[in-house]
């Protein structure tokens, strides 16, 4: 098959690790941290509007801005101390407003641009619907109505936006760069804290850098490193000169990925490492596959130990003591229950899980006011729970079909990936079992106001895009033999489907 032919599907390359523009950018997100521990409002406003400025601007010419702000602000806003000043609470939603209020006339002019709808769409829409008629039995309407908007700017945002920007295979790439290059530098921002011996990289012995919560800094690391894995096709393409500049990339590549594990198991988030393992065991090749079973072997062997040596995974990794009530989410689980009972089909409103607890005074007998507000009062710690909490059964089982109906069709064998697909396909197969996992133990996927949610909907929507029904020959079949594939924009046609 010659190169013009293989080009109608046109390779997706690996998202690019620009070592200078994580270091620069990571010395702004210090720069932010170290003004809010020292209380530098005045400094810190002007900041961060002339930030959200500029990206708005830029934007206006090219949408990609938009997308670089608005995963560059939902970061700032989890920097600590946060809220750095009250403005970033609204700057992390000016990106994707800006960009959904541009959309709207082109959604209003083009349906047929859109296409092919999916069930996505559906549940999507039917999930925000639910959200915002929640607040008319919502225990706090207001906070309802609040949040249930926010849910719906996001998921059009993610529905209509990228799902359009997704049509480009050098959109994607830029996406997937942009998504490594900010949540790298995050990290290195984090590994600054530690050179500057701040306190508050540290909770207790593990690692949170610039973020509030350990757990945090896992989450994102979780999503960062599966992009980060060896990466097979296009990288000797060029003769000598591109072999070179492979080799070089994927030096600079397996750093990246050497920090971000590092990040991910110095912050002990169990959550987070388990989703990854499991990711790579189900739906890795076959070094990640093996990868995955030695660190579940491993793990195994080391809980059934008696007696636990004293040392960094005892006190950092595993924490044995915690293991069996994991940290207290035994303990609200079992309150989340008794709350949904009281309101079983409609729930509470969506976005009000924080304050059902303390509604309802649960926490068992002999829990004080103080545990009641500050321990029991916060998150469930599951993602489907809360939504029964919010929503009632209604709402969780369109949230569960939303997420299940998507990991459905990335897995299903009637539905392939799309050739030039195959390679970030099963990375982001990675990604989607490790958010459904990490959600059994997290609150976080419909919490966009987040630096993670929009991650995690943003890989779908590609997981999404990259698939299609297996109706012709294989992604492989397509490809044939051709030992250099070129990256090209497919035309309008060639992405619908249809006949050039």
């Amino acid at each position: 098959m010659t190169q013009r032919e293989v080009s109608a599907d046109p390779l997706i390359l690996p998202p690019t690790v620009s070592w200078p523009r994580v270091l620069g950018l990571s010395t702004v997100f210090l720069a932010l941290h170290q003004l809010a521990a020292y209380d530098q409002q005045v400094l810190l406003r002007p900041l961060i509007l002339g930030l959200a400025g500029l990206l708005l601007v830029q934007g206006l010419r090219d949408r990609h801005w938009l997308f670089v702000g608005s995963i560059f602000f939902l970061l700032v806003a989890a920097i600590s101390p946060a809220p750095l000043v009250e403005e970033v609470r609204y700057a992390r939603w000016a990106c994707p407003i800006a960009w959904v209020l541009l959309e709207l006339p082109r959604v209003a002019r083009s349906r047929r641009a859109y296409r092919p709808f999916t069930r996505f769409h559906g549940l999507a829409g039917l999930f925000v619907a639910v959200s915002l008629l929640s607040a008319t039995w919502s225990i706090a309407p207001v906070l309802t109505l609040g949040r249930a908007g926010s849910i719906a700017v996001a998921f059009f945002f993610v529905c209509f936006c990228l799902w359009r920007r997704a049509e480009n295979p050098d959109h994607v790439r830029r996406m997937l760069s942009t998504v490594v290059t900010i949540h790298l530098a995050g990290a290195v921002a984090g590994v600054g804290l530690l050179v500057l011996d701040a306190p508050s990289a540290l909770n207790g012995t593990r690692f949170q850098g610039i973020y509030g919560n350990p757990n945090e800094v896992g989450l994102c690391m979780a999503l960062l490193l599966p992009l980060l894995l060896p990466w097979g096709a296009g990288s000797g393409a060029g003769g000598e000169a591109g072999a070179a500049r492979g080799r070089q990339a994927q030096r600079r590549t397996a750093a990246a990925a050497a920090l971000a594990a590092g990040a991910l198991l110095f912050s002990g988030s169990r959550s987070s490492l388990l989703g990854v393992s499991l990711g790579m065991l189900l739906s890795g090749g076959r070094r990640a596959r093996a990868l995955g079973v030695v660190l579940f072997v491993s793990a195994g062997l080391y809980l059934v130990l008696e007696e636990k040596p004293e040392g960094f995974l005892e006190t950092t990794v595993f924490r044995s003591s915690t293991l069996a009530t994991g940290s207290d989410r035994l303990e609200r689980w079992i309150a989340g229950w008794s709350a949904i009972e009281h309101r079983f089909a409609l729930g509470h409103g969506f976005g009000t899980s924080d304050y059902v607890l303390p509604y309802y005074r649960m926490g068992g007998e002999g829990v004080t006011e103080e545990r009641l507000m500050t321990v029991l009062g916060g998150h469930l710690h599951n993602t489907f729970l809360q939504l029964g909490a919010d929503l009632g059964v209604i709402g969780g089982l369109i949230g569960l079909l939303l997420a299940g109906w998507t990991a459905r069709t990335t897995f299903l064998a009637r539905w392939r990936w799309r050739a030039g697909w195959e390679t970030i396909g099963r990375q982001l197969q990675i990604l989607l079992i490790m958010g459904i996992s990490v959600a059994m133990f997290e609150s976080w996927l419909f919490s966009f106001g987040n630096a993670e949610a929009l991650l995690f909907w943003t890989y779908c929507v590609l997981a999404l895009r990259g698939r299609t029904q297996a109706t012709g020959p294989t992604a492989g079949d397509a490809a044939g033999s051709a030992a250099v594939q070129v990256v090209r924009p497919p035309s309008v046609a060639a992405l619908a489907g249809l006949p050039r």
